[in-house]
């Protein structure tokens, strides 16, 4: 219940769930979202902004489903690929590595590795885009910043209400 990473595929977590749950003081949050560093913190609820900043939880984000989706043309594959953005998130916001002594590159041989065996049968081209996801994840994390707790709420995922087109006055 007490985990030091909290990874999270899903951009719209905030309207049905309370992803920070379980997570420790002074953990990291991996969030998929295609907003800015600098718009993040308004698609947080104003009643989780409150615990993250007293709890000193890094909140991160990453555009994992561009990722794959870039890497695969396959809809069914670009979901499974995201997985791999997630997992090069990871090892770069979680103390593992350093705790452990791991070097950036024995880290990328390692997975590279890993790969191969897995995927290898399916030819060196799966190999290539597997591992290019992963190090686009490692890589296109990015910690948001901290704003104010009175900040816009755009947590509900909904943009504002559109005029409709045509000649009808409202």
């Amino acid at each position: 219940n007490h985990v030091d990473v909290v990874l999270c595929c899903d951009p719209k977590a905030f309207t049905h769930t309370n992803p920070l749950d379980g997570l420790k003081r002074g953990g990291a949050f991996v969030w998929e979202s295609s907003d800015t560093p600098e718009t993040a913190w308004t698609r947080i609820p104003v009643k989780h902004r409150r615990f993250v900043k007293e709890n000193n939880i890094r909140v991160f984000i990453l555009p994992g489903f561009d990722i794959a989706r870039k890497a695969t043309k396959q809809t069914e594959l670009q979901l499974r690929m995201q997985g791999n953005s997630f997992l090069g998130a990871f090892f770069r916001v979680s103390p593992f590595l350093a705790e452990f002594g791991i070097t950036e590159e024995k880290f990328h041989e390692s997975v590279q590795k890993q790969y191969q065996k897995k995927f290898g049968r399916f030819g060196e081209a799966v190999v290539a885009s597997n591992m290019t996801v992963m190090t686009e994840g490692f890589s296109r994390v990015q910690e948001i910043r901290y704003g104010d707790f009175d900040e816009a709420d755009r947590s509900s995922m909904r943009n504002p209400p559109l005029r409709p087109l045509g000649d009808h006055q409202l």
